[in-house]
C-alpha cells in the first residue's frame, strides 16, 4: 500500500477530478453540436433576374425570423442565381410560401426572406438532387433603387394625369 501524505494525496484527488470534468465536457460538446447540425436541411431558391446584395453567410428568414444562413451562390446562366442555403428543419416552407430579397438596414446587404404560405399546401417541389427548391418572387428581388425609381414614375404618372386638377389646388 502507497503511503502518501495528506497535500500529495489531495493534489492526486483534484487532478483526477478536474481531468474527469474536463473528459465530460469534451465528450458532450461535439455531440451538442452534431445535434445542431443534423436539425438544419438543405434548400434551394432560385432567383430570376438579380441577386443583389446576397451574400455567402447572409440571413434566411421566415416572417421575420432568422432560421438559416446561405451557404453557396451560384450562376445557373447569365439571367439565374441560385441560392443553396441550410435552415431549420422545423421551418413550415410550403409550395405556397413566397419568398424574396429582404435588405437589412441601410448596408445594402440582403437576406432571404419567405413569408406566407399554409399548412394545407404541399411540400416545395424537390430538385433532382433531392433537394426542395422554390422560385423567388421577381417583384420581391427588385434592387431597393429600382423599387424607388418605379414608386416615383407612379406619383410622377399620377400627378401629370391630374395637372389640372392639382394646380386648381
Amino acid at each position: 500500500v502507497l503511503i502518501m501524505n495528506r497535500p500529495a494525496r489531495n493534489l492526486v484527488v483534484g487532478t483526477l477530478t478536474l481531468a474527469m470534468i474536463a473528459g465530460s465536457f469534451g465528450a458532450f460538446l461535439p455531440c451538442r453540436k452534431n445535434a445542431g447540425i443534423r436539425q438544419q436541411v438543405p434548400f434551394r431558391v432560385i432567383f430570376e433576374g438579380s441577386a443583389s446584395g446576397l451574400r455567402k453567410g447572409g440571413s434566411v428568414n421566415f416572417a421575420g425570423i432568422r432560421v438559416g444562413q446561405v451557404v453557396s451562390l451560384t450562376l445557373d446562366n447569365p439571367r439565374r442565381v441560385v441560392a443553396l442555403a441550410m435552415i431549420d428543419g422545423n421551418t413550415p416552407v410550403r409550395r405556397d410560401t413566397q419568398v424574396g430579397l429582404e435588405f437589412q438596414g441601410l448596408t445594402g446587404i440582403a437576406a432571404i426572406s419567405f413569408t406566407g404560405g399554409t399548412l394545407d399546401a404541399p411540400a416545395p417541389f424537390l430538385g433532382p438532387d433531392g433537394i426542395p427548391e422554390l422560385i423567388a418572387d421577381p417583384e420581391g428581388t427588385l434592387d431597393t433603387q429600382e423599387k424607388i425609381r418605379a414608386a416615383l414614375r407612379n406619383v410622377d404618372k399620377v400627378i401629370a394625369d391630374n395637372e389640372v386638377a392639382v394646380k386648381d389646388t
